[in-house]
């Protein structure tokens, strides 16, 4: 039986994904980390609340991934699965596949309907899944991601347009998990439910079904608050409370209204991301009665006005934003002539494009994890013990440890600098060890030892380069440290 080309591009996005998830070990932002990992290390009983970020003392947290993750890591446990980057493997992959599920589902909807052509709905598959972006923000672990997934799930059966009972409550449900995962969705649901009100016109008990379904979700995620708590909280005015009015968000950074704007412009799709916004633009036009416009609009608009922006927290439009861009793309070349100069633009954004995904597909999404992992596979070797300067090496954000990929076994030490290596491996009578050092080579020494280079992200012939000055790389490796034999 052959595939048809719409197969093809699902299923290569499946292997991409797939590829995706077991290259990008580590976390893209620290909240996917501490927020999620760390919050879940405290309720599987590894740290205490003293080890926790400072989000925990305020109770502005939700709490329902960090719960998520503590099931499945005791679900893998119990299967023999202990070893850390295995088990965020794993999140990763499911967090990749339920992604590639909800894109799949959703481009046959839209395809169905406002891509007639086949060759435009092939564009708009092949933007949904290969962006350069795409595949890297669809295998994280994070809130951004989950929130998404429920969104874009509640959106599809709302499309869909059914109008049994628990088909609306299933609605609502998507929508109350999407809150519970990141709270700044209640902004598009809202925009959803104006439009249900003043465009669709639904009947109020069909409305009542939706908004009920999602009450309900939000009490199970208040009650899952104060199991996680130990109190009753309600974490979505804490956060409100703790971010908006009182400023904590501000002190992170705080960047000017155009912002996300002018980094659209620079990284999306170069050099088309200059004309898109126009396709964007013309896409709303058209789509203005349209419930995916009720939603993103009012969304991107929030964001556009709080002074503490990251590009991150867009990501739970991106789905949307290419489906219109590429909707306004259609209908402003529709009956046009594509010229010349035209062609290579696309040419040229199509060759970047390809490069950018390959980079993101293989690329960690955060070294340092990598350094963790290879320590944690070869521990032993060096005596259970690693030793860094200024800063302890498991310190990945201020003063909280990754306690999730340190092994219970590892001592961490630290030494002013590289010059009181040999007072400290001396004072504590070190036979072997891990050191980890901040730079592309060590190149002192020590009495008495040895140092071998066991690991580093760049290779040694790099150091044999006339033109490459190793001393401005920024970059750590791991040496092994062993006292000479006599």
């Amino acid at each position: 039986m052959r595939l048809s080309l719409q197969a093809k591009i699902n299923y290569l996005a499946l292997s991409l994904f797939v590829l995706t998830a077991l290259f990008s070990v580590g976390h893209h932002q620290s909240d996917e980390h501490y927020q999620v990992l760390e919050f879940a290390q405290y309720k599987l009983g590894h740290i205490s609340a003293d080890e926790l970020p400072w989000e925990f003392n305020e109770k502005i947290r939700p709490s329902l991934q960090p719960w998520i993750t503590v099931m499945l890591v005791k679900g893998l446990n119990a299967i023999g699965i202990t070893d850390p980057f295995r088990l965020t493997t794993f999140l990763r992959l499911l967090s990749g596949i339920l992604m590639w599920l909800i894109i799949k589902n959703f481009n046959k909807l839209l395809n169905d309907t406002y891509f007639p052509d086949s060759r435009w709905a092939l564009i708009f598959s092949g933007c949904a899944f290969f962006l350069w972006y795409v595949p890297y923000i669809s295998v994280r672990f994070s809130s951004e991601n989950y929130s998404t997934i429920c969104f874009l799930l509640g959106l599809y059966f709302l499309i869909k347009n059914k109008h049994r009972f628990w088909y609306l409550a299933l609605i609502g449900a998507c929508f109350g998990f999407s809150i519970l995962f990141r709270y700044q969705l209640g902004v598009a649901i809202a925009g959803v439910f104006a439009w249900l009100l003043f465009v669709e016109k639904k009947r109020i008990q069909e409305i009542m079904a939706i908004a009920g379904a999602m009450v309900l979700v939000l009490i199970f995620g208040t009650y899952l608050d104060y199991l996680f708590y130990g109190e009753f909280v309600i974490a979505p005015l804490n956060y409100l409370n703790v971010n908006l009015i009182e400023g904590k968000a501000a002190e992170f950074g705080v960047k000017s209204f155009w912002y996300y704007l002018l980094l659209f412009l620079l990284v999306v799709a170069p050099p088309l991301s200059l004309i898109l916004p126009l396709f964007f633009f013309l896409g709303i036009k058209k789509l203005k009665h349209n419930v995916i416009i009720w939603s993103i609009v009012p969304f991107v608009l929030i964001h556009f006005l709080i002074g503490h922006k990251e590009f991150r927290f867009l990501y739970p439009m991106s789905y949307l934003f290419i489906f219109i861009t590429v909707y306004g793309s259609s209908l402003f070349l529709k009956g046009r002539n594509i010229k010349n100069y035209q062609r290579t633009l696309i040419k040229i954004a199509v060759v970047l494009n390809m490069i950018f995904l390959v980079l993101m597909i293989f690329r960690p999404a955060k070294g340092t994890v990598l350094f963790y992992k290879y320590l944690y596979e070869n521990r032993e070797a060096g005596n259970n013990m690693v030793l860094t300067t200024k800063k302890d090496f498991y310190n990945l954000m201020g003063d909280l440890k990754t306690t999730f990929y340190t092994p219970k076994d590892m001592r961490s030490y630290t030494v002013e600098s590289s010059d009181d290596l040999e007072g400290f491996l001396n004072t504590k009578n070190i036979s072997s060890c891990y050191y980890v050092h901040s730079g592309y080579a060590f190149e002192g020494s020590v009495p008495g030892y040895s140092f071998e280079k066991v690991y580093a992200v760049y290779p040694d012939f790099i150091g044999e380069l006339d033109f490459v000055n190793t001393k401005k790389i920024r970059t750590k490796c791991i040496y092994l440290v062993s006292r000479d034999k006599k």
